[in-house]
């Protein structure tokens, strides 16, 4: 199923939120309620909060190169930017600081 058929699917009021950790600067926390407004743990856990379908993010600080991250969601001919779109450039850089700071 399409990432923008699943968000459809899943309101945000209906999945769980990560709630912050201690010492998240306000850019991660800009980030993290871009992830929980958009739904992401409808697909993806993080510190076990959130579901099984996309890969778990609890470590993605240590195991994703936010750069290639960024290529990947920038590319107008990536099947997966349709759902990040909307995203202003500062979001995205929310959004990555937020998946860089997990560990």
């Amino acid at each position: 199923m399409a990432v923008a058929a699943i968000l459809a699917a899943c309101s945000a009021d209906l999945v769980p939120r990560v709630p912050p950790s201690s010492g998240m600067s306000q850019q991660e926390l800009a980030g993290l309620e871009l992830f929980n407004s958009g739904g992401c743990t409808a697909c993806h856990a993080v510190r076990g909060v959130g579901g099984g379908r996309g890969p778990d993010l609890s470590r993605a600080g240590l195991t994703w190169d936010a750069e290639a991250v960024r290529a990947v969601l920038a590319s107008p001919d990536d099947p997966r930017r349709h759902a990040f779109a909307h995203l202003t450039p500062e979001d995205l850089d929310a959004l990555l600081a937020f998946l860089r700071s997990l560990r």
